[in-house]
């Protein structure tokens, strides 16, 4: 078996898909991303016909925060990861759930087989 191999500088984009997630939650793996060692290079929220105010209050000021985070908001189609998927600008895309937190080298050490 091949050994693993590390790819620290290879962009990364997260997909993150939210349906009525309550914002703390949702604040809170957003967060995590932010401070990893490395941060992403861009983080794609897909809002999925989310109906809480208060996701769609904190959705609406972070979009567009420091250029990597973009909002998409959709009506509860059928596939918001494809729709996710499609709007990512990198190859390596990390679908991350809103209930996660990333742990300090999650995506330095990202690893490719």
């Amino acid at each position: 078996m091949k050994p693993t191999t590390k790819y620290p500088r290879q962009k990364v984009s997260v997909l993150i898909i939210v349906y009525n997630t309550p914002a703390a939650i949702l604040t809170e793996a957003v967060i995590s991303l932010l401070n990893q060692s490395r941060q992403p290079d861009e983080i794609v929220i897909v809002n999925n016909g989310s109906a809480e105010p208060e996701t769609n209050f904190y959705l609406d000021i972070i979009n567009g925060h420091r250029d990597r985070i973009k909002v998409l908001n959709v009506n509860k189609c059928d596939n918001p990861v494809l729709i996710g998927l499609q709007n990512c600008k990198y190859e390596l895309v990390l679908h991350f759930r809103p209930v996660d937190k990333a742990k300090y080298d999650l995506i330095k050490n990202l690893k490719l087989k």
